[in-house]
């Protein structure tokens, strides 16, 4: 063998499996992969995916749909995009290169399952974001899309195929190497690890940690109608059990506080201008607003209609009115003064959520209570990885949801 056959050989065993293959046979074929290039005047080039036309002096272009062209002197190269059917060839030549040795009718299972898997991914990457499929080109992308063909060809689990399928469309958003990219790679790998009590747990603690709605929310009631439309089906699946607890913290998902915070403590400071006891005419006075400030923030308060309260749901809501009304630094410090001094007791809280929510008495039992065999969700605090997968795992259960880059960026 030439050494320079041999020191190719050598290259290819140091790839994956997938360019392995196609290196090793390049060699055997005496010649190395091909690699685009641009023609010499006159020449048809025989790059995939390239197009080569030769300009006149005269020159004159036609473009085909999904392309772009370029022109320099007397050549055009016509670069084209992926399209949704060379997109799905893509993924299955994929999984065909990559595919394990599997026998008879496990090998007609496997396949069935990268067709749903990448029907299902191809489907809502055109919904969500048809300029991903350009990605389908690029290996660090075809490692992830692979990553999920074969978890779903092993497990066949369609609620692991949504979650898998929910954070590999984020993953397409992501074109350069940021920090949202890298954990989208790290979950695609850690959420097969999980099981679906797991999955749910993690959103459940992501939602009641992290999510809060900025509007539309004008009592404790509808705050209720809220949590039990988009968290009651997680919390009918989530486990607090000591070995949940051990395993999300072995993935890599969550650390633990040591201390749990309060669930009740957790609402109050979301949701401030909600959970509040009110104030006196008294106290109104002494803070000495304007009629305009009066007239913007002050309403009777919702629990208890013979006091007052500030009309914001929470901080940003207060400062948008403040400054909507123009109030001076000394008015607002003391408007602030009312939005924060007169909250509810924490066993208020919990029996009005209760009320508005049923469902909420298991998460204010689990958010706390800690034994032997059980730890309290309210020691829960999740890794980027764990709120990426807290944040697909709610997807799947309300749809519509705030893109993942408000909490990693």
């Amino acid at each position: 063998m030439k050494p320079g056959s041999l020191l190719r050989r050598l290259w290819a065993l140091s790839l994956p499996r997938f360019w392995r293959q196609k290196a090793v046979r390049a060699d055997s074929l005496n010649a190395s992969p091909e690699v685009p290039r641009l023609s010499r005047p006159g020449e048809t080039s025989r790059t995939p995916g390239i197009e080569q036309a030769t300009m006149p002096e005269r020159q004159s272009q036609s473009v085909a749909e999904s392309s772009t062209a370029y022109q320099a002197g007397r050549d055009v190269v016509l670069i084209q995009g992926v399209s949704a059917s060379e997109a799905r060839q893509i993924a299955h030549d994929l999984f065909r290169a990559n595919l394990m040795e599997f026998k008879a009718e496990a090998a007609e299972v496997a396949r069935q399952r990268c067709e749903e898997v990448t029907t299902a991914f191809l489907e809502k990457l055109q919904t969500e974001n048809p300029e991903g499929l350009n990605q389908a080109r690029e290996p660090d992308f075809q490692d992830a899309l692979f990553s999920v063909q074969k978890e779903h060809a092993k497990a066949g689990d369609k609620e692991l195929s949504d979650l898998l399928v929910d954070l590999l469309v984020d993953r397409t958003k992501e074109r350069s190497r940021t920090i949202l990219q890298l954990v989208l790679n790290e979950a695609l790998r850690t959420a097969p690890k999980l099981t679906s009590a797991q999955t749910a747990t993690l959103a459940v603690v992501f939602f009641f940690r992290n999510v809060r709605r900025m509007n539309g929310i004008p009592h404790i009631a509808e705050l209720g109608a809220h949590f039990q439309r988009s968290m009651e089906q997680a919390a009918a699946g989530f486990s607090n059990s000591a070995s949940t607890f051990n395993h999300l913290a072995f993935t890599g998902c969550t650390t633990d506080s040591l201390a749990a915070s309060s669930l009740p403590d957790v609402l109050s400071r979301t949701y401030p201008g909600l959970f509040t006891i009110g104030f006196e005419q008294a106290a109104l006075e002494q803070a000495q607003l304007s009629d305009a400030g009066k007239a913007m923030l002050i309403i009777p308060c919702m629990d208890d209609p013979t006091r007052f309260q500030v009309n914001a749901l929470n901080d940003e809501d207060f400062d948008a009115k403040c400054a909507a009304v123009g109030l001076s630094q000394e008015e607002k410090v003391r408007a602030t003064a009312l939005f924060k001094s007169y909250s509810m007791p924490h066993d208020k809280v919990q029996s009005k959520m209760v009320e508005a929510a049923p469902f909420m008495s298991d998460i204010f039992a689990a958010w706390s209570a800690a034994d032997a065999k059980h730890h309290a969700l309210g020691r829960y605090q999740l890794t980027s990885v764990g709120m990426a997968i807290g944040h697909a795992s709610i997807k799947r259960y309300i749809g519509e949801f705030a893109p993942l880059d408000i909490w990693i960026n």
